[in-house]
């Protein structure tokens, strides 16, 4: 699980900047929640990535579509 804060943060010492996904910890996971409560974390399953400021998101891989293609083949003799 990942942590991605709202503003600056300073935790036991380190400070936690936002636009940056830190892995969620034993340790802090109290103070994380705390902060949830208070709208000043957000917690993620997955490590989001972030481009000058913002979320940038995987895009979804679609299925191409099945096209039903049906033989022409050419008679002898015409």
């Amino acid at each position: 699980m990942y942590f991605t804060v709202t503003r600056d943060i300073k935790i036991g010492g380190k400070v936690y900047k936002p636009c940056v996904s830190y892995p969620l910890r034993p340790e802090l996971t109290a103070t994380v929640n705390s902060l949830v409560l208070q709208g000043r974390a957000v917690i993620r399953n997955e490590e989001l990535r972030f481009a000058n400021g913002a979320p940038v998101y995987p895009k979804v891989k679609k299925e191409p579509e099945k096209v039903d293609v049906k033989r022409i083949t050419k008679k002898k003799g015409r």
